[in-house]
């Protein structure tokens, strides 16, 4: 009788609960980003285009130097945004439609407590003709 009892126990454990809730491992939620940078000239390239500080806000809590790099190909540009923070790098992608001005981000990578980090929003010129320039950008993250 006592080997009946350990096999469905064992079997009870060995069952996964289907009506379980998904646990997320990370932050998930809306996220601000304010980027104040110095620009460089509009370089087409891959170059260093902007350098300054970044904070970010919400799910994810963070600020740290920022530094940007721009290439263009017809009306298309896009800034990988690099961006140091105390807990870890995020490099964000941001797809410009210079006919448009409709500016997209997403998250490429992070490094640290960032690391499988993924996200999309936004990004709005705050002042760009200001020294320095200041970008917002707003959207989702999830881990």
């Amino acid at each position: 009788m006592s080997k009946t009892i350990v096999l469905t126990l064992v079997t009870m454990l060995a069952v996964p609960a289907s009506d379980a809730p998904i646990a997320h491992a990370g932050p998930q939620g809306t996220v601000t980003v304010r980027a104040s940078e110095s620009l460089e000239k509009h370089l087409t390239n891959g170059g260093m285009s902007g350098k300054g500080h970044f904070t970010i806000s919400g799910a994810i809590s963070d600020k740290g130097p920022v530094t940007d790099y721009r290439t263009q190909k017809a009306n298309i540009a896009v800034v990988r945004r690099v961006a140091v923070g105390a807990k870890g790098t995020i490099t964000f992608l941001i797809t410009i439609n210079v006919n448009t001005a409709s500016e997209t981000w997403t998250i490429a990578s992070g490094t640290k407590a960032y690391k499988g980090l993924h996200g999309k929003g936004k990004q709005v010129l705050d002042a760009w003709y200001s020294s320095p320039a200041r970008f917002v950008m707003t959207g989702t993250v999830s881990q």
